[in-house]
C-alpha cells in the first residue's frame, strides 16, 4: 500500500463516512511518511499529538461537501493504530468520495499491493457479485459455498419464486463450478460459512455443517444493518448425507448476535487446553459483534446445534481491523489463527485468547492487479464474459479493486493430498460502492482465490516468520 513519491512514502486509506476517524495504518520505517485520512465534521481522532511525522487530513465542509480544508497533526512513526470502520450512508458520502477519488492520493490506494509479502500465488477471480465464500474439503473433494445476494445475475429467484427477494447459500463443485445445490432452508439468511467435521469425536464419516446468521442481504421490510433481523441469531445447517443436498437446520443454542460466523475444530487435548487456562473444548466459533467474539463447544458427540459458551476472561482487543472474520486451530503449533479485516486482511493468533500476536508481515491480503485475472477454478473461464468480467481486467483493476475483505482458508485436514496444497479465498472490490467509470455497479466486486504449495498450517505459521 506504499509507493515512493519523491522523498516521502505516502500511504492512503479511504474511509467510509460512518466512522471517519477509524483508520488502519501499517508501521513504516521510511523518513517523513505522510498518511492521508478522511475526516468528517464533529469527529475527533485519538491520535498522539507528539512526534515527527505528519498526519494530513481531508475534512468534509459542513456546507454540503463541496469544499475541502486541511488539518495537520504530528504523530510518531513508526506506529500502529488500527480500528474497525465500515461504510456509511452512500447518499451522504457520495459527494465527498467523488472529490477524494480525484485526488492523487486515491491513485496511490488503487496502486496498492506491490509491497506486501505473499506466501501464496493469487490465481484470480472465480465469480462476480457473490458475497462471502468458503472453500471446503469433503471426502477428498473440494467444494465452494457462496452467499448469493439479490443483485447476482444468476440469482435463483429469477426462475424460482421461493428465492425471490432473499439471499441464500449455494454449494458448487470447486473444480468445475457445477451446482450441487441451492440450500433452500438458507433462504433469507446470510453470512453462511462451511465447516467439515472431518473426524467427529464419536468416529464415523465426516459431517458438513453450515453456520450463518438471520440476515437477509436483500432489501426487505424488517431489515436492520446488513439486512439482519434482530437479534441476528446464529443458524446451523447439517448435511444429512454425502450428497450435500439435504439439510436439517435450527438456531444454534448458546450463541450471540452476529453478522459473519465461522466454526473450526480444535484438536488439542484437555490437558494442553488447561495448561493455557482454557476450559475443555473440541470446537471454536468466531463472531463479529462485541462483546462476544469467541465461543467454545465441548460437544463430545459432535452435535454443534447447541452447547456453545463464551471463553472466560477473553481479550477481544487483538490489535487489527475487525470484520469478515474466520478462524482455524492449527495442530502444527497449537495456535488459534483469526483472519480479520473488512478492507484489508490481517492474521492474528493466540494460544489462550488473552495474549494476541499480530503478524509482522501485515497485511495478509490487499488489492492487487492479479485479482483481475480469471482463475482456473469453479468453471469461471467459461462464464467470465457472461458475468461482465473482462472490462474489470487489465488497467481497469484500479477502478474497482479498492479493498480486500472477508477472507477464508482451506484446508485444515489430515488428507495427505493436501500436505502441500492450501487455498485462500477473499472478496475484492468496493465494499458496496460504485466503481470508477467506465465500469458500472455490475463490475464492482469479485471473489478471488490464491493458492500455496504448502499445507494450511504451514502457510498460516509462515506469515508470522520474519
Amino acid at each position: 500500500m506504499m509507493v515512493e513519491e519523491g522523498e516521502h512514502t505516502t500511504e492512503t486509506v479511504m474511509l467510509g463516512c460512518a466512522c471517519a476517524c477509524d483508520i488502519a495504518a501499517r508501521a513504516t520505517a521510511t523518513p517523513n511518511p505522510v498518511l492521508h485520512i478522511v475526516f468528517l465534521p464533529g469527529k475527533t481522532c485519538p491520535v498522539p499529538s507528539s512526534g515527527h511525522s505528519t498526519l494530513q487530513g481531508v475534512t468534509q465542509h459542513p456546507n454540503g461537501a463541496t469544499n475541502l480544508s486541511f488539518a495537520h497533526i504530528n504523530i510518531p512513526f513508526p506506529f500502529r493504530f488500527t480500528r474497525h470502520f465500515h461504510r456509511g450512508n452512500a447518499a451522504l458520502c457520495g459527494p465527498l468520495e467523488t472529490m477524494l477519488r480525484a485526488l492523487a492520493g486515491f491513485a496511490l490506494l488503487a496502486a496498492a499491493g506491490a509491497s506486501i509479502r505473499r506466501d501464496y500465488t493469487i490465481r484470480g477471480a472465480i465469480e462476480v457479485d457473490t458475497n462471502e465464500n468458503t472453500i471446503f474439503l469433503f471426502q477428498s473433494k473440494l467444494y465452494l459455498i457462496e452467499n448469493i445476494p439479490c443483485y447476482y445475475s444468476e440469482h435463483a429467484g429469477i426462475w424460482d419464486p421461493a428465492y425471490a427477494n432473499a439471499s441464500y447459500a449455494r454449494i458448487r463443485d470447486f473444480a468445475t463450478g457445477a451446482l450441487i445445490t441451492n440450500v433452500s432452508s438458507s433462504i433469507g439468511f446470510g453470512f453462511v460459512s462451511a465447516f467439515v467435521d472431518e473426524h467427529p469425536p464419536t468416529g464415523g464419516p465426516p459431517v458438513l455443517w453450515l453456520f450463518g446468521s438471520a440476515c437477509n442481504r436483500c432489501p426487505h421490510p424488517k431489515a436492520g444493518p446488513q439486512g439482519c433481523v434482530s437479534p441476528r441469531t446464529v443458524q446451523w445447517w447439517r448435511a444429512t448425507d454425502a450428497t450435500l443436498t439435504n439439510f436439517t437446520t435450527g438456531v444454534a443454542g448458546g450463541t450471540a448476535p452476529t453478522y459473519n460466523v465461522e466454526v473450526a475444530r480444535v484438536t488439542s487435548s484437555p490437558q494442553q487446553q488447561a495448561a493455557v487456562g482454557l476450559p475443555p473444548h473440541n470446537y471454536v466459533m468466531i463472531l463479529e459483534i462485541k462483546p462476544t467474539l469467541f465461543l467454545l463447544n465441548n460437544a463430545v458427540d459432535g452435535d454443534l446445534s447447541s452447547g456453545w459458551f463464551p471463553i472466560p476472561g477473553v481479550n477481544n482487543d487483538f490489535g487489527c481491523p475487525s470484520g469478515g472474520p474466520s478462524i482455524r486451530f492449527s495442530p502444527l503449533d497449537q495456535y488459534y489463527y483469526a483472519i480479520e479485516g473488512g478492507t484489508h486482511v490481517e492474521l492474528v493468533r493466540t494460544r489462550d485468547f488473552q495474549t494476541w500476536e499480530r503478524s509482522p508481515n501485515a497485511p495478509f491480503l490487499e488489492p492487487s492487479e492479479a485479482d483481475a485475472q480469471v482463475a482456473p477454478f469453479a468453471g469461471f473461464p467459461a462464464v467470465a464474459a457472461q458475468r461482465l468480467f473482462p472490462p474489470m481486467s487489465g488497467d481497469n483493476w484500479t477502478k474497482w479493486d479498492h479493498n480486500s475483505n472477508d477472507a477464508d482458508v482451506c484446508c485444515m485436514t489430515t488428507d495427505p493430498a493436501f500436505a502441500t496444497q492450501a487455498y485462500v479465498v477473499y472478496g475484492a472490490g468496493t465494499q458496496g460502492g460504485a466503481p470508477k467509470p467506465p465500469l458500472t455497479k455490475a463490475n464492482h466486486c469479485a471473489n478471488v482465490v490464491a493458492t500455496a504449495n504448502m499445507s494450511l498450517p504451514a502457510l498460516l505459521a509462515r506469515h508470522f516468520e520474519p
